[in-house]
Formats: C-alpha cells, structure tokens, sequence
C-alpha cells in the first residue's frame, strides 16, 4: 500500500505529520509513505518512509501559489493508493486526482480555517471575510469527494458541517514524555519560564512577556525561554528589540519552523511553562498541543483560565490558573513557590499520549484500504 502525506507550510518533519501520522502508519506491513512537504535540513533515515521537499524551506507567496501544482505532478508520479492531505490547499488538487485515479482520500483538519482567518490578525482586516469564506466553499464542496477526515481537536466535529460521520477523532495529543516526578520550587531562586510554538500576537506571547517581566521585578532569578516559528517579521523585529533590553528574556526565534528535536530540548530544560493564548472564538475549544507536552513530562503550567484546560490540568495537580489580562505579581511568585505540583501518587498518562490515537489511525486506514 501506498500511501502520500501533503502539507503546504508544514516541514517535512512536521510533528502531526511525520512524528504521529507517519510513523504510526508505518507500522502497517508492507506500507511506503511518502511525505510531500516543505524542505527542511536533517530529514531522518526511515526505511518505510521518503521525503519530498515540493518548495525549499525559504517562504514566499509565489511558492505557496506554485506548491499545489508541484503536488499534484508529484503524487501523479508516485501513484499512491491513500492520498492525505494536511492542509485546506491541497485539497482540490487531491480531489482531481482521486477522480482521474480511483485512489482514497483522507482530510486531516488540522485547523478550523476558516474560523482561523476571521479571528486571528494575520491577514487584513477587509480581505479575511472573503478569504474565510472562500476556504469554507472550497472545503464543503470538496467534502463530499473525501472518504475520511481525521479532526485534530474533538471540537471540529460540532465547528465544521460539512463532515457528515466520515471523521475520526485524533488529538494532537504529546509523542513525548518522561517519569512524572513531584516538583516544588519553594527552596530555588532561579526559576526558567518558557513560551514555546508559534509566536504571535493572539497566542500570547506579550501577555508571557509581561508576566515574565512582573516576576523578575520580584525575584531576578525569574527568565523566560521564547522558542518558535514567527511568520510575522514585524513582530520578530519587535521581540527582538524587546529581548536586547531586558536581559532576561531569551529568544530563539525562526521564519520557518524550528526542528522539533530543538523544542523538546528546551521544554526538557526549564521549569515552568506559560499557556497564554487570547481567549478567542478558535481558541477557546481546542486543547493545545503544548499543553499535551507539558503535561506528559511533568512540566508545571501557568495557565490561562480556560474551563477546558483547566479541567484537564487539575487532573495532574499540575497548574497555577492565571487571567493574564488582570493578576498581582506576588500572588503568582508565591503560588508558584508555594504549590507542590504533580502529587498524585499514580499519574496515568494514556490520555495524554499519541499512543492512545495510534489503534484508531490504522484502523480507520485499513477501514478505506
């Protein structure tokens, strides 16, 4: 069986893709996977597994434009028996193709796209109702040529009307973790923030900075880790001017996305990570990846009060609830030290943990095979 995976943004490493889908696929005998991607350095060996940059890891409109038609070619070529497509772009190009081949086709909604334009800042303001509406047309006019969607947050069943009961949900849930030990920093004076992913306005970084800035007024040994991909460089520009001034602030920032490997590197490292994003329409219902990751290596959280996240935190004993739009500093500096976090004497992981997805991936392929 074959079978391709097409993202547009997205490195060929991308950690939903290749990490999740990818591997777990894998495991199925006799099953090639290739991954149709943005090019990336370091791509792994994978015996069952081939990478294919279809535009060079340096973005810029005319690629993004020119990438669907470098897919299409590409998958006529490969001849796949399963094509899955990541992304809202790719999905009329792997339409025409199931008709003229008789292949399977699987959606994998990362996002609400849709909802995504109209609420983030990304785009101008006047373009992004024409741009949303074009994506949900596109979407729902394609949905009926798609033999699967795989959701990525359980919310997309009730946000997205075009999926009928063709969906599995698969949550981006952690593909890492470690031992869960209990964590206390009543007796440390040196204590690493991080704010790891995407960096942008909506998902919080300046309320993190703010935060950050508000403890190491307290305490100095209070820092802040930023790690991740800025697609805004009017935005990196400022963070960066921000991070030359305050010395404890350190900033690992990319226009592309950083290697995985990296961000697990550093979310091993620090002590305390913060979950800021604004509480918006696209927000409030999905769970973040991030916070999957922190919890299933024992990582404490500042969280933002969200019900949802929250729920799910106080399973592990593991957060300190913050409105990171009105807080008192010193609340949070002695919550922190004061809080034992992740107590429990047996912590169960599974729910938090891609395993847990990885019976009902290969069964939903085989099901359309």
């Amino acid at each position: 069986m074959k079978i391709i995976i097409g993202s547009v943004l997205k490195p060929l490493t991308d950690v939903r893709h290749y990490y999740k889908i990818a591997l777990s696929l894998a495991k199925i005998p006799n099953t090639k996977i290739s991954i149709l991607a943005r090019q990336t350095k370091n791509v792994p060996v994978c015996e069952s597994i081939t990478f294919e940059g279809i535009h060079s890891d340096k973005y810029s409109i005319f690629q993004r434009i020119l990438t669907p038609c470098i897919f299409f070619i590409r998958v006529c070529l490969i001849r796949p028996d399963i094509v899955i497509v990541c992304t809202h772009e790719l999905l009329i190009e792997a339409v025409f193709y199931k008709l003229i081949s008789g292949c399977k086709l699987v959606y994998d909604v990362q996002e609400n796209y849709a909802l995504n334009i109209v609420s983030n800042r990304t785009y101008n303001s006047s373009f992004r109702p024409i741009l949303s509406k074009y994506i949900a047309l596109k979407e729902k006019l394609c949905a009926k040529f798609v033999d699967r969607f795989w959701l990525a947050e359980s919310c997309y069943q009730h946000e997205l009307t075009f999926l009928s009961d063709r969906f599995d949900i698969l949550e981006n849930k952690s593909v890492i973790q470690r031992e869960i030990k209990p964590v206390s920093f009543k007796d440390m004076q040196n204590i690493q923030l991080l704010f790891s992913g995407t960096i942008a306005e909506e998902n919080g970084i300046f309320e993190a900075l703010e935060l950050a800035k508000q403890l190491n007024k307290i305490n100095s040994g209070y820092s802040l880790s930023i790690i991740g991909c800025c697609h805004q460089p009017e935005l990196s520009t400022k963070l960066k001017e921000i991070a030359d001034k305050q010395s404890f602030v350190k900033l690992q920032l990319s226009s592309k996305p950083i290697d995985y490997q990296d961000i697990i590197k550093e979310i091993s490292k620090v002590d305390v990570g913060i979950i800021s994003y604004h509480l918006q329409q696209n927000f409030i219902n999905k769970v973040p990846t991030k916070l999957f990751e922190y919890l299933s290596i024992g990582l404490p959280v500042i969280l933002q009060n969200n019900p949802k996240w929250s729920d799910l935190a106080l399973k592990y004993g593991s957060s300190i609830k913050l409105n990171f739009k009105d807080f008192t500093a010193s609340e949070i500096d002695i919550a922190i030290r004061s809080n034992s976090f992740y107590q429990g004497e047996r912590i169960d992981l599974k729910e938090l943990l891609w395993s847990s997805c990885e019976e009902k991936l290969i069964e939903s392929i085989n099901n359309i095979a």
